[in-house]
């Protein structure tokens, strides 16, 4: 068993995906490799860049880990600064219109919309 402790938030700096301010990303490959991982129940983690329209920066870092996503969103360098963790068993995707989201739930409750992406 690994420890729960294996992975911390402030030690991982490497951003995998930028969102622009529209949304679209510019590294799908990663994504789809996080989210091939986590299919198979191995710990991963990614690390997202999101701008807002005001180009302001917020950081989602997710944890696969022992089966459970721990998400941690910080946008302290927003107008209005936030963060705000959340813990759940599944991340499901769902498409749209043009969009695709990405929404956590623990169990069968709806946790929360941690991520989406304009299709390009």
């Amino acid at each position: 068993m690994t420890s729960i402790y294996r992975y911390c938030f402030e030690d991982i700096v490497t951003i995998n995906i930028i969102s622009d301010a529209v949304n679209r990303i510019n590294n799908k490959p990663a994504l789809e490799e996080f989210l091939r991982k986590t299919s198979l129940g191995q710990d991963t983690y990614i690390k997202i860049l999101e701008l807002t329209f005001e180009a302001e920066p917020i950081f989602k870092t997710f944890i696969h880990q022992d089966n459970l996503f721990r998400v941690k969103i910080d946008g302290l360098n927003t107008s209005n600064p936030f963060v705000r963790r959340v813990v759940g068993t599944r991340l499901v995707e769902r498409e749209y219109t043009d969009k695709v989201l990405y929404d956590l739930y623990y169990g069968n409750n709806f946790m929360d919309n941690v991520f989406w992406y304009r299709k390009v």
